[in-house]
């Protein structure tokens, strides 16, 4: 999970408050998954020839569609 608690108003919580989260909601995959915190990377920067390759994943649209947004406004109007 990205470190971005802190940034703006649409991250409020902190990665343990999410992790639990997600691992609540997951539990039925329990011992399957691990949830890490990784740094916010938000660009990769190179220059030069220097054997770096950026690239992006493609998921099947049922992940592509899901926002971190939405799930948030859908927990709190629990």
């Amino acid at each position: 999970m990205r470190d971005t608690h802190g940034v703006g108003n649409t991250n409020p919580l902190p990665f343990f408050a999410v992790k639990q989260r997600i691992e609540a909601a997951l539990s039925a995959y329990a011992g399957r998954f691990v949830v890490v915190l990784v740094p916010n990377i938000t660009h990769v920067l190179y220059g030069r020839d220097v054997g770096y390759v950026v690239e992006r994943i493609v998921l099947d649209d049922k992940v592509e569609a899901i926002s971190a947004t939405q799930l948030r406004r859908l927990g709190a109007e629990r």
